[in-house]
């Protein structure tokens, strides 16, 4: 699930971004799912240790970071990532976002759940 959610940084088509859950299962999927998501890595492309990249651009950063506001405006909450990594060298400043699960919202009325991201 953690592989579909956030390969490309979520710009796929693809992409698992909406994901629903048996109640019964729902807190023990969670915390593996966060466990899982927090071992991924943020960073140069190129490196061997990286799992995941930047965004493609500046503009298209700030939509999703906009998207992680919205989120907590329709009472969402960020339970890892929403932000950006601290990157030095030559990645300072790039248009990285780190990976980010958001829950409480409601998919009937939430324009994160309705709308299409591209985002991690």
């Amino acid at each position: 699930v953690v592989r579909s959610s956030f390969t490309n940084q979520g710009e796929v088509c693809l992409c698992g971004s909406r994901i629903f859950v048996q109640r019964g299962l729902y807190n023990e999927f969670l915390e593996k799912f966060v466990a899982a998501t927090k071992q991924l890595v943020v960073g140069d492309p190129l490196a061997a240790t990286t799992t995941m990249g930047a965004l493609n651009s500046k503009s298209h950063l700030q939509k999703v970071m906009g998207y992680v506001t919205i989120a907590q405006q329709e009472g969402g909450t960020v339970v890892t990532g929403g932000d950006r990594p601290a990157l030095e060298g030559a990645h300072a400043g790039g248009f990285f976002m780190n990976p980010t699960i958001i829950t409480g919202l409601d998919p009937r009325k939430s324009r994160v759940c309705q709308e299409e991201i591209f985002g991690p």
